[in-house]
């Protein structure tokens, strides 16, 4: 499983756990936090933000705030956690399958709220994230292609003539 997304709550404070390929990262009443420090038994978030100090300190098997977060010195981006969703499901579905780029981007916008089209990553920026997912085909230790880019999307004979030696 690569992405995962759950959902908790703490005395009426909801906490949303997004889980990426590196690290997890917290929703809270707006705010995004990441790890900064992991013990055994807890986590410490900080804010997304670097010049803000806010932080709080979670265990993550119970789902639970130990201290709530401390105040932020800035509004909270609420419009940022559907981008941040979306460039979660990109990778998620670049890693899975053959469908063209253009697909998967089309495919994962259609489910993006228009109240957040100002946090949407650029169309390039996409494409690259998609194209860096992907596994490249290598050539074999004799310099061949292998079997899977010697057909075409027909299973026809993409190389007519190889020579053997």
């Amino acid at each position: 499983m690569i992405f995962d997304v759950i959902s908790t709550k703490d005395n009426s404070n909801p906490m949303s756990l997004i889980m990426g390929l590196r690290k997890p990262m917290i929703l809270h009443e707006g705010y995004i936090y990441t790890v900064e420090r992991t013990t055994k038994m807890n986590s410490i978030f900080r804010c997304k933000n670097r010049d803000c100090k806010a932080r709080c300190d979670t265990n993550l098997s119970m789902g639970a705030f130990l201290s709530l977060p401390t105040p932020h010195c800035r509004a909270p981006e609420r419009d940022s956690v559907p981008a941040i969703r979306l460039k979660n499901d990109i990778k998620a579905h670049s890693a899975i399958t053959d469908e063209s780029t253009s697909t998967i981007i089309h495919s994962t916008l259609r489910a993006y709220p228009l109240s957040a089209a100002g946090q949407l990553p650029k169309n390039e920026s996409l494409m690259l994230m998609i194209q860096r997912q992907r596994t490249t085909e290598t050539v074999d230790a004799d310099g061949r292609l292998p079997e899977k880019l010697r057909k075409t999307y027909r299973d026809g004979g993409f190389i007519l003539h190889e020579d053997k030696n």
